[in-house]
């Protein structure tokens, strides 16, 4: 284990985790950061129609309806999000120091300008599972960050 961590071309530094779910998370992330951004969450993950409550509008009120694809961002506390992570099947997840203004979105990032601009919003950690028991991978800003997840036995015996 002497090469982790890598540090990546953008600086910052990862390891890979055998398959594990989003559980890991509890020994990863730093609980005095305190937001979790849970980015284009799918809480039902086949493509098929199945019924929830949900508003039409911002003004609206939840009712029952059949959807399709539904897809959406996630902005919480990390203590929060700790608390439910049973409920996510995979996820891409960055821990953000600051609270991420409304026109900061994934998708609105050029690729090159990405991590950059992610750290200038406050970035601490990076997680990314596509679904439980995969491999995942786990990136910090600080190389002291990810050496603290590194010394706990359960993330060392998953780290590669």
């Amino acid at each position: 284990m002497c090469d982790l961590p890598r540090q990546a071309g953008d600086g910052l530094f990862s390891i890979m985790l055998r398959p594990c779910t989003a559980e890991v998370l509890r020994h990863l992330l730093d609980p005095e950061v305190p937001f979790a951004w849970v980015v284009g969450h799918y809480p039902h993950k086949y493509i098929e129609w199945w019924g929830c409550h949900l508003p039409l509008s911002k003004s609206s009120v939840a009712s029952p309806l059949e959807v399709r694809g539904l897809h959406f961002d996630i902005l919480l506390p990390t203590s929060e999000f700790l608390t439910r992570l049973s409920e996510f099947d995979g996820l891409f997840l960055h821990q953000m120091r600051r609270r991420v203004p409304n026109t900061l979105t994934i998708e609105g990032l050029d690729e090159r300008n990405r991590t950059r601009i992610l750290v200038q919003n406050g970035l601490a950690a990076s997680f990314y599972l596509p679904h439980a028991m995969e491999c995942a991978s786990f990136r910090t800003v600080e190389r002291a960050a990810i050496e603290k997840v590194l010394s706990n036995e359960v993330i060392r015996a998953l780290a590669y």
